[in-house]
C-alpha cells in the first residue's frame, strides 16, 4: 500500500472510532436482520457469495490481511462459526476492528503487521480472506506470497479486489458533479490510490505463487450513492435488496455480473 494511503486510512478509522460515525462505524448485519445501508449491503451479499464457496468444507479457521474495521471476520466467526485472526498495517484499523467484535459480541485474535511480513509459522489457517487490500498495492505479488505460505495445503485464498477501472460506480461521480451544481460545498473526496492490474493479472500473480485450480468472479453491479439523507440511504438500499430477490429467482450467485458493470472481482484459489 502506499505510504500515504497508509496514513489516509489510519486518519479515516481515528475520526470512524471517534464519532462512531463518519464513514460507518459498523457495516455488519447480525443475524436475523437485513442490510439497511449500502456498505452493510455490499458486505452481506459479499459473504453469501464467500458461505457458498466455503460450504461443505471442513475449515475451522481463517485469516484476514488488511482487516479495517473486521466486518468480514466478524461475519465468519458469527455466521460461521470460524476461529478468526485479523490485521492491518493500522493500529488505529486494528482498535476499530476490536470495538466492532465488541460491539457485536464476537471473539477473535487482533494484531498488527505488514501484509508481506506476517509473524505467523507456515501452513496456519484453512481460509485466507483480504476485502479491498491488494489493490492497493504494487508489489502485491509479495502479499499473494504471505497468504500462501500462512494457508494450509487444501486450504482457500479468497480476496476481493478493487482495481482502478470504469464500472457502475461512475453512476456516483455523474451525481455528485449534478450535486455540487446546486451546492458547492459538499465535498467531492479523491479516491485512494488503486492500481489499474485487470483481473487476468490478478489471477495470473496468485498462479505464479502456487495457488491452484484459481478463478474470477466478477461482482456488485450496485453504486454506492453518497452523500445522501439517511431516508435516501434506506429507500435505496431496500431497491437493492430487492433487485437481489429478483435475481435468485434466475441466477445462481446473485452478487456475480459481466466485468463491465462490476465494481469489483472475486480472485479465489486453493493451495
Amino acid at each position: 500500500m502506499e505510504v500515504n494511503d497508509n496514513k489516509l486510512f489510519a486518519e479515516k478509522w481515528g475520526r470512524t472510532i471517534k464519532s462512531k460515525g463518519g464513514d460507518e462505524f459498523s457495516i455488519f448485519v447480525p443475524p436475523g436482520q437485513k442490510p439497511c445501508t449500502q456498505r452493510q449491503f455490499n458486505f452481506y451479499y459479499y459473504h453469501k457469495l464467500i458461505d457458498k464457496l466455503i460450504a461443505g468444507r471442513s475449515y475451522r479457521n481463517s485469516i484476514e490481511f488488511g482487516c479495517g474495521r473486521g466486518t468480514f471476520s466478524i461475519y465468519l466467526n458469527l455466521y460461521n462459526n470460524y476461529r478468526v485472526n485479523l490485521f492491518d498495517l493500522s493500529e488505529t484499523g486494528v482498535n476499530l476492528a476490536r470495538a466492532n467484535f465488541a460491539l457485536h459480541g464476537a471473539s477473535g485474535n487482533f494484531f498488527v503487521a505488514d501484509s508481506k511480513n506476517v509473524p505467523v509459522v507456515d501452513n496456519q489457517y484453512d481460509l485466507v480472506v483480504s476485502m479491498g487490500l491488494l489493490e492497493h498495492q504494487t508489489d502485491y505479488p509479495e502479499t499473494l506470497k504471505e497468504m500462501y505460505r500462512v494457508l494450509k495445503p487444501g486450504g482457500m485464498l479468497i480476496t476481493m479486489n478493487i482495481p482502478k477501472k470504469k464500472s457502475v460506480q461512475v453512476l456516483n461521480d455523474i451525481y455528485k458533479k449534478i450535486l455540487r451544481i446546486f451546492n458547492k460545498k459538499i465535498e467531492i473526496r479523491k479516491d485512494y490510490f488503486r492500481i489499474t492490474d485487470k483481473p487476468e493479472n490478478f489471477l495470473r500473480n496468485a498462479q505464479i505463487v502456487g495457488f491452484k485450480n484459481c478463478r474470477i468472479i466478477h461482482a456488485n453491479p450496485f453504486p454506492i450513492f453518497t452523500p445522501i439523507p439517511r431516508w435516501l440511504e434506506k429507500l435505496l438500499t431496500l431497491g437493492y435488496r430487492t433487485i437481489m430477490v429478483i435475481r435468485g429467482l434466475y441466477r445462481k450467485e446473485v452478487m456475480a455480473t459481466g466485468p463491465r458493470l462490476a465494481q469489483c472481482h472475486f480472485l479465489i484459489g486453493l493451495k
